[in-house]
């Protein structure tokens, strides 16, 4: 992991029992609203995929979290 961050620690817990279990999550620049990490599978996709992107959000903005943001945009409808 490029920084071992609370948030990318949390991450890789909550997906550990999934398809989409990483190795390492990497931190991706750009965006202000959500926690955006490349993740490193421990095994590849069906596809042969090794990595996934993974979107966080949470109930604030990610680069000023004074900010708050209802986490309900980004529920998947």
């Amino acid at each position: 992991m490029a920084s071992q961050d609370k948030m990318a620690v949390e991450i890789l817990e909550s997906i550990k029992e999934t398809p989409y279990a990483c190795s390492s999550l990497d931190r991706l620049s750009g965006g202000s609203a959500n926690f955006t990490y490349r993740g490193t599978l421990l095994s590849a996709l069906p596809s042969g995929e090794p990595t996934v992107v993974i979107k966080h959000t949470e109930p604030y903005v990610a680069t000023m979290p004074s900010f708050a943001l209802d986490a309900i945009r980004s529920v998947r409808i």
